[in-house]
């Protein structure tokens, strides 16, 4: 039996990838062909005698997510453990987090097997303070939007501690993990990061001034947010609350990560090229 050693981990934390015992399914049913393809992966589990739960849990091994990648973000915020492992199955029209899904049964043997790779993502925490109180937070794996709710423009103004970073006018301001640095960011002008690094990405999108550049800033940084005007704040694009002049939008690494699984071989540019033409 082999195991995907990842740099920096031991021994001992390896094998425990290799001992699967719970594992919850989240399946997008309204995709054709999703709900034949977990009544398979279901029946691959019970012949292993594997535990299946209708809900991620704080003991569960693995999540299976079947769909896209907007039902992978669904599943990481459904996680009560950051040792639970994610492993998406592509059914849906975007698929960059998610594997594809042919050869079923195959590719569940090699899991239970520990024949896979598991890649540490870092996440963000944000929350929302109003005259000094909490009125929301939560976290993100690809990136937090603070988008405009009118039709007119908005003034972003970013602070880190007593520093100004950023002060413009803008349609939006994108926060984004190295994650999702190929997401929405990405769609906004934003550079490509390799997805494990620990790093923020700060993009304006559509900025009132020539000037306004993508950034990309240190994990350590304590990001305050402020707007002008009634602005829409949406995490994943799973998760929405507003932010009203006078909040604060307090954005930050979180203390949790997680755990996505990829097939054997393959690697992050190889992706790339599949979803988006990325010249090899």
């Amino acid at each position: 039996m082999t195991y995907a050693l990842l740099e920096g981990q031991s021994a001992v934390s390896v094998l425990k990838y290799g001992l699967m015992k719970k594992v919850a399914i989240l399946a997008n049913t309204r995709i054709p062909g999703v709900n034949e393809a977990k009544a398979r992966i279901e029946q691959t589990l019970r012949r292993h005698r594997l535990t299946i739960e209708k809900e991620s849990g704080k003991n569960t091994d693995l999540l299976i997510t079947l769909g896209g990648d907007g039902t992978l973000l669904k599943g990481v915020h459904t996680l009560k453990s950051d040792s639970t492992l994610i492993f998406g199955l592509k059914f849906g029209q975007v698929g960059f987090l998610t594997n594809p899904a042919d050869r079923l049964e195959e590719k569940i043997e090699k899991i239970l097997a520990g024949r896979y790779r598991v890649s540490r993502r870092m996440l963000l925490q944000a929350r929302v303070e109003r005259e000094g109180k909490l009125v929301g937070e939560d976290f993100c794996l690809n990136e937090v939007v603070l988008n405009r709710s009118g039709i007119r423009i908005v003034e972003f103004r970013v602070r880190q501690g007593e520093e100004d970073l950023l002060r413009v006018r803008a349609d939006a301001i994108i926060l984004a993990t190295p994650t999702g640095s190929t997401a929405h960011a990405l769609a906004a002008g934003g550079p490509v990061i390799y997805p494990e690094e620990q790093l923020i990405l700060l993009v304006p999108v559509c900025a009132y001034a020539t000037a306004a550049r993508p950034a990309v800033l240190p994990a350590t940084s304590k990001l305050e947010l402020t707007v002008n005007a009634n602005c829409s704040l949406a995490m994943d694009g799973q998760r929405e609350c507003q932010v009203t002049p006078g909040d604060k939008l307090l954005v930050r690494q979180a203390s949790r990560q997680v755990g996505l699984v990829f097939e054997e071989g393959g690697s992050f540019f190889h992706r790339l090229n599949e979803k988006f033409g990325w010249p090899l």
